[in-house]
């Protein structure tokens, strides 16, 4: 009697072990899982945030340009300043980069592209952005409405690209 008493109490603790280990299991499991792309969102975004922090921090921002290939917005440096040609006309436009502040803009919308490029002789660099916006018709634009509370956009009327896209008053003014 005492010999299955102790038989028992042997294979309860070996059933209350066994719980225990599958818990764990199960727990890891679930921790790992997580941690997997498509699995997770949250984690998916994480990663994504890291890698762009690398980015932002290595790479030289690549350039914004106008239709003809003229710039409109670079980055001399990794992590360091944006700087625009025409800081009024198209400044809502093309937004803002920073470290400190984020993006804004289309340096928000392209900010995966302008950090990053995939091309395997890179040189750090990201990739540049290529826009239907004309610059020359941009300043036109913005010089008629500068001293108003006004848009503008230009269209062409046969591909619906965008060539000119002011308001006034510009948020640098």
């Amino acid at each position: 009697m005492r010999k299955e008493k102790s038989f028992l109490k042997r294979v309860r603790l070996l059933q209350g072990l066994s719980l225990v280990l599958v818990i764990l299991v199960i727990l890891s499991l679930v921790r790992i899982s997580a941690l997997l792309p498509g699995v997770s969102e949250e984690a998916d975004q994480r990663k994504v945030q890291a890698k762009q922090k690398v980015y932002q921090k290595e790479y030289i921002r690549g350039s914004i340009l106008d239709r003809k290939g003229e710039t409109l917005a670079w980055s001399k440096e990794a992590g360091g300043d944006r700087y625009h040609s025409q800081e009024y006309a198209s400044s809502g436009l093309i937004g803002y980069y920073s470290i400190i502040y984020g993006t804004s803009g289309l340096e928000s919308r392209f900010n995966d592209v302008l950090t990053h490029s995939a091309s395997p002789s890179d040189n750090k660099r990201g990739a540049d952005v290529i826009l239907t916006l004309d610059r020359s018709l941009q300043n036109l634009a913005f010089e008629q409405i500068k001293d108003m509370t006004r848009s503008v956009v230009v269209l062409d009327a046969k591909t619906g690209e965008i060539l000119a896209l002011a308001s006034s008053p510009s948020y640098n003014a």
